[in-house]
């Protein structure tokens, strides 16, 4: 996103958004972030479909966001060295009309070396969190709610897979991924994230 000022600023004020875990039992529709797969790059080497951290704005992080490769797979990563702030790449997308429900599946790999122990800031981890707003990107009150959808504070074994399923807020027409380290020094990989409307 771009340098995520002002997304961080809406983050401050964390609450973890309520969801549930089951397997839906509505019909999905196509995911609506193809690019999620990480295999499709852009200009500048990092996936389509995100919007990714300015390098200026991580260098005073020293982090670095990336796209890695094994056996023939890209995956997005993040090198962060610091506790400090939120270093994610987002997506926008509207939700679909009728949407009722918001399943998120995803592939999630993290070696965490430490945890900020700011009792102030929310949501720190290795994290994926969804930001739903009222108004499109550009307008000046959006309306925003969102939550942490997970949030991961030690090194996992290897690839995790993950999925949430998430009502849609009333009123609530757009929605932003975030994946990324927030409060947290780690190298952290994500995949194949798909993002499916349930009527």
């Amino acid at each position: 996103m771009i340098q995520l000022p002002s997304f961080s600023a809406a983050v401050l004020p964390l609450c973890i958004f309520s969801l549930h875990f089951a397997a839906p039992s509505a019909q999905a529709a196509d995911n609506l972030l193809p690019e999620g797969n990480m295999e499709t790059v852009d200009g500048k080497g990092l996936p389509e479909g995100f919007n990714h951290p300015d390098p200026n704005w991580l260098s005073g992080f020293k982090a670095v966001v990336s796209v890695a490769g094994e056996e023939g797979n890209n995956f997005l990563r993040f090198e962060v060295p610091t506790t400090e702030g939120l270093v994610a790449s987002t997506a926008d997308l509207p939700v679909p009309e009728g949407a009722k429900e918001i399943r998120v599946a995803w592939k999630v790999r993290a070696n965490v070396k430490e945890v900020s122990e700011n009792t102030d800031q929310s949501g720190r981890g290795v994290c994926l969190i969804v930001t739903w707003f009222s108004e499109p990107e550009g307008t000046e009150n959006r309306g925003y709610k969102h939550g942490v959808i997970d949030q991961t504070t030690e090194s996992t074994d290897g690839w995790k897979d993950k999925e949430v399923t998430l009502p849609v807020p009333e009123g609530k027409k757009f929605m932003t991924i975030s994946i990324g380290t927030k409060g947290t020094a780690a190298t952290a990989d994500f995949d194949d994230v798909v993002i499916e409307a349930l009527q």
